[in-house]
């Protein structure tokens, strides 16, 4: 589905890689174009069923409550994990209104990428992630891009306090992509054509590197950076990045700098912590590592 709105000029090629065979692409080409433009949901009423197709996926559970993303109303909500009753609900930052103009339509909807939890503060909080993205209709042919992310901190209110969720603080990054997020110590490391470490308490920017991705945020297809892990380290926290030009590297979360990289002869696809180390090991930490020619790595 996303090769055939992404590739649309050549979807007879498409149709056929996919085993479906079209006597007419045009028609095939159509389809494609008015399920997408359908995508959007309308504003879901309160009592309504959870929802959580179309890529809205990112949840996690907060105590007795589930926390998710609401893509339709674009903001963050906690249901009871019982009743499904909306408990608190924080909207994100207002998007530009869709445009419309003859043959062209434009429009601004979230993709979720990150929903983590804080753990480490004087309350719970949750860091949200997600990437702004333009999807583009012009004469029946669906394209997009990502136009940037929002990075959101909201402190999370005790079960039983009575009190509601709030915004700590928010940051938008115009012109970059998000395809991960690690939280450390003091700090979180939001990944796409650039790293970025924001402090935990004030959002500030504290440090910028290059990720070895992709500079430009395709709506579909791969960015070419693969989500941040944090690893353990006697000094503090370390954040473990990698990417299409095959470089591995860890930022330490303290100082900001390199520590270590590692040049690898494929595109890393995805990197994961050994979660089994021991207190003992903990200097020497593990990661493990898929690249695009079927390897992994430790």
């Amino acid at each position: 589905k996303a090769l055939a709105i992404g590739f649309a000029e050549t979807a007879e090629r498409i149709v056929a890689i996919a085993g479906r065979a079209s006597p007419n692409p045009s028609a095939e080409r159509a389809a494609w174009s008015a399920r997408l433009a359908d995508r959007q949901h309308p504003k879901p009423r309160e009592d309504a069923p959870l929802h959580l197709g179309d890529g809205c996926t990112k949840f996690l559970t907060q105590g007795n409550l589930f926390v998710h993303f609401d893509c339709a109303a674009g903001r963050i909500v906690a249901r009871a994990g019982v009743t499904g009753q909306i408990a608190w609900s924080v909207p994100l930052p207002r998007l530009s209104p869709a445009v419309e103009r003859r043959n062209l339509s434009v429009k601004w909807r979230y993709r979720p990428i990150a929903l983590l939890p804080v753990t480490n503060g004087a309350s719970p909080a949750l860091i949200a992630v997600a990437n702004i993205e333009q999807h583009e209709i012009v004469a029946g042919l669906a394209t997009g891009r990502v136009t940037g992310f929002v990075v959101e901190r909201i402190d999370v209110p005790p079960d039983s306090s009575g009190r509601t969720a709030r915004r700590t603080w928010g940051r938008s990054m115009a012109g970059d992509y998000a395809t991960g997020a690690a939280i450390g110590d003091s700090s979180i490391a939001v990944v796409g054509a650039i790293t970025r470490l924001l402090s935990l308490e004030t959002g500030e920017v504290l440090a910028r590197r290059a990720s070895g991705g992709w500079r430009y945020g395709w709506l579909f297809g791969d960015r070419g950076t693969a989500a941040p892990v944090t690893i353990p380290h006697p000094s503090g926290a370390r954040f473990v990045v990698g990417g299409a030009a095959g470089r591995l590297l860890a930022i330490d979360e303290r100082t900001h700098q390199v520590v270590w990289s590692i040049k690898l002869d494929e595109a890393i696809l995805s990197v994961v912590a050994d979660r089994f180390a021991t207190a003992a090991e903990r200097d020497t930490a593990r990661v493990f590592v898929t690249t695009r020619n079927r390897q992994m790595l430790a």
